[in-house]
């Protein structure tokens, strides 16, 4: 399996949020562990009006053709992002085909790096 050169910049501790971003009204937060075997653990909350869900999320993480992938055990689904590495503790991911379809198709976020 051919290991990108990125590979080991997105392997870490990393967390994120976002607002009205996916959907109108909906706040997310999220702590991910990449590891280098190419597995992930997400762990989110989402707050819609003012309740907290929890929620956990495992699946495989891989690059090919410059596109980050990450598709989740339970569901099956694969999300594409086109990405952008800012720095060594920031990356900015876009959507560019996600397994579930929200109502903004122009989707982004960016990762942070977390102290280890």
């Amino acid at each position: 399996k051919n290991i990108s050169k990125d590979h080991e910049k997105f392997v870490g501790s990393w967390s994120g949020t976002e607002s009205d971003n996916q959907m109108v009204g909906v706040t997310k937060y999220w702590i991910q562990h990449r590891f280098a075997d190419g597995t992930y653990v997400l762990m989110f909350t989402t707050i819609i009006d003012c309740e907290a869900d929890l929620a956990v999320e495992k699946g495989k993480w891989y690059l090919k053709d410059s596109l980050f992938h990450e598709t989740n055990n339970e569901s099956g689904t694969t999300d594409i992002y086109t990405y952008e590495i800012l720095d060594k503790d920031h990356i900015k991911f876009k959507a560019k085909k996600l397994g579930i379809q929200f109502a903004n198709t122009n989707y982004e976020f960016i990762d942070t790096r977390m102290e280890d």
